[in-house]
């Protein structure tokens, strides 16, 4: 009887070792698959926070416009953040501070987007105004882009 008892002893201890194994195997494999996908991990979370910003600059734009007399429509991430002057208003008054920049984005005057390029002001082949990011490739113009339509 005092071997089976001790025969029992060794087994549980030799699965529990292995448990414990098996856990700090799976956490250097978690580990390793994130640190070898950094860059993809870290390009969805400026995604993510550049669709969420420019929601706010659509909201900032139309307000832009909707404030001008002319009707005149921004042309960088500057004037959103300038807003309107008095002179240019519809009712006479300033309204600054449409948007404000991230601290993170505003870089030598200049209001980037989560990868650093400027915002494209622009229209589409439809008349249609957008503000564009070139998204992970940078580059405005290809599948990846974000845009919104104001």
């Amino acid at each position: 009887m005092e071997m089976t008892a001790k025969n029992k002893f060794k087994l549980a201890g030799l699965i529990n070792i292995s448990d414990a194994f098996l856990g700090v195997l799976m956490v250097v494999i978690i580990i390793a698959a994130a640190f070898l996908n950094s860059d993809t991990l870290i390009n969805y979370a400026r995604w993510g926070s550049e669709w969420m910003e420019l929601q706010s600059m659509k909201t900032a734009a139309s307000s832009y416009t909707g404030l001008r007399y002319d009707g005149a429509t921004p042309t960088s991430a500057d004037d959103l953040i300038n807003g309107v002057a008095a002179a240019d208003s519809i009712d006479g008054a300033e309204h600054k501070d449409l948007m404000s920049p991230k601290s993170g984005r505003w870089v030598n005057g200049t209001y980037n987007d989560a990868w650093g390029q400027p915002f494209s002001f622009t229209t589409d082949a439809d008349g249609d105004r957008c503000i564009i990011s070139g998204g992970i490739d940078m580059q405005i113009g290809t599948t990846d882009d974000l845009k919104v339509y104001y």
